[in-house]
């Protein structure tokens, strides 16, 4: 997801995808203030979206109490995320948009979700494949039982656990219509573990299973070339090829490609939080399928650690994402 402010997409299909690039593009919304612990960052950003001087803070505390929005953007790493929206939540934030992984550890997304409900903040996770047309069309087709009942998923992505494991998983919960998960078996690679502090000294990868309560299975494979999603069912398989750029649906007798209007998914993202705004609750998202696609990812690690299958709910081991690395630099300072 475009968090920084030197990442939007110059594919015109995607565009706008950065958060500051989707409120500009946005009718409802203003971009009016902005956080980092770099000026010399904030002072380009400034320049580009038209943010004043006096309105780009390095403290995002004192920017959130001073400028009041209603909206608030966290695109910090995970180990940073909960403070951040804690704070938002509990300071006058009517909605918060924040990059995904959703958290550094499950305790803190426990948090996170306890202080947007008990303050009605509708929250939605920059996992944007949820507000992508082509997967919406995808999910769509499967829940209409064009092909009989949905029997398989299967994603082969590449990326770490926090980062592409966010969409993975979020995307699997959402063309399996929401289904409760039920287990998770997982083995992990690339696994630094710090068995003192208990904490993950870098994002791994790897591969699982998930299992739903309607009986349907998920197998989300770590490779190295290509992006591919299936959804297996009864009388046939409708796939996600080329990352989302287009769905074919295969039968015993026939192939050919859903249609459907692409639309840039940070765009459709930050309307369903105006939308939560105006009517209470996102269409689309939500704290709840935020909350539900994070406990895969901590599941998936605590089956690693156990070697064992970790069955829905379960009570979850003391585990903390802790990279310690230097804030990522710009392109444009490289």
């Amino acid at each position: 997801m475009g968090a920084f402010i030197d990442n939007e997409s110059s594919d015109p299909s995607l565009s706008p995808y950065s958060h500051a690039a989707g409120y500009t593009k946005c009718e409802r919304t203003d971009l009016v203030a902005c956080s980092d612990l770099r000026p010399n960052v904030m002072k380009i950003a400034g320049v580009k979206y038209n943010i004043p001087e006096t309105n780009q803070y390095t403290d995002y505390k004192k920017m959130i109490l001073e400028i009041k929005p209603d909206i608030v953007s966290v695109a910090t790493q995970p180990e940073q995320r909960a403070e951040v929206v804690i704070f938002a939540a509990n300071n006058g934030a009517k909605a918060i948009y924040a990059e995904k992984a959703m958290s550094a550890s499950q305790d803190e997304c426990y948090e996170m979700a306890d202080a947007c409900i008990k303050n009605n903040v509708a929250f939605n996770l920059g996992t944007n494949r949820r507000y992508d047309s082509g997967f919406n069309s995808m999910a769509n087709f499967i829940k209409k039982g064009s092909l009989g009942k949905l029997k398989t998923l299967v994603a082969y992505c590449t990326g770490s656990l926090f980062n592409m494991g966010s969409h993975n998983f979020d995307l699997l919960l959402k063309l399996n219509n929401e289904s409760k998960v039920t287990s998770v078996t997982a083995d992990l690679t690339e696994f630094i573990w710090d068995s003192k502090s208990k904490e993950l000294k870098a994002d791994p990868t790897g591969q699982g299973v998930i299992e739903f309560e309607n009986e349907v299975k998920a197998y989300a494979f770590n490779i190295s070339k290509a992006t591919k999603w299936d959804a297996i069912c009864e009388n046939g398989v409708v796939s996600a090829i080329d990352n989302g750029g287009h769905f074919i649906v295969r039968t015993k007798n026939k192939k050919y490609l859903l249609d459907f209007e692409k639309t840039s998914s940070t765009l459709n993202l930050i309307y369903d939080l105006v939308a939560s705004i105006d009517n209470s609750k996102p269409y689309l998202g939500g704290i709840e399928v935020s909350v539900k696609s994070t406990e895969i990812i901590f599941g998936f690690i605590q089956s690693h650690l156990t070697r064992s299958k970790v069955r829905f709910p379960f009570t979850p081991l003391e585990i903390k994402l802790n990279r310690n690395f230097k804030p990522r630099i710009p392109r444009y300072n490289r």
